[in-house]
């Protein structure tokens, strides 16, 4: 079986199971926030998915590192250690957005930016985008310094630059074209 397949095979059941639940956004919020962990710390995730680690001892190390992640949540990543399926942790989460997206009508969107949006900068972000797309929008905030100010957004490989290095490129173009016609 071909790992985007195995990956959607278990984001599948996962969305059944946050459907059924009612605890879809729950759901999605916990397990990015263990993907993320995970890929801020390459060690645990190494730790994670190293053949010779013992299921036990990755049980453990994952029950002190995530003590409040919910009962449905452990036993899925103990499901996942004792079917040697640790190394497609992102993967399953990449396809149970896109699952949830699917069914949902849902669109996933990421915002980078030099600074940490306000709730309400976040929203106003994501209310354009949803009348512009005409789908409900979830957004990710992504904290880029090199923009120096401004955004960027991010849509099913499309991007859409408000960034300041963008504006003040597009600046240097006007007045470089402005000199040669001039």
């Amino acid at each position: 079986m071909k790992s985007k397949e195995i990956a959607t095979t278990y984001a599948g059941a996962l969305y059944a199971l946050g459907r059924e639940e009612e605890m879809l956004d729950e759901l999605e919020a916990d397990y990015r926030m263990v993907v993320t962990i995970m890929e801020e710390h390459p060690d645990l995730l190494r730790l994670f998915i190293h053949p010779l680690i013992s299921d036990q001892a990755k049980d453990e190390v994952i029950k002190k590192i995530f003590p409040r992640l919910p009962e449905y949540l452990m036993n899925f990543l103990a499901l996942l250690v004792r079917r040697n399926r640790e190394e497609y942790l992102a993967l399953i989460y990449d396809e149970l957005i896109k699952i949830r997206a699917e069914q949902e009508g849902i669109s996933y969107v990421t915002i980078r930016s030099p600074r940490l949006l306000s709730q309400k900068e976040q929203q106003h972000i994501e209310n354009c985008m949803a009348k512009v797309i005409r789908r409900a929008v979830i957004s990710k905030v992504v904290i880029e310094p090199s923009l120096l100010g401004g955004v960027k957004i991010e849509h099913e490989g499309r991007v859409i630059d408000g960034s300041l290095q963008r504006r003040l490129q597009q600046l240097g173009y006007s007045i470089s074209n402005s000199q040669r016609g001039g």
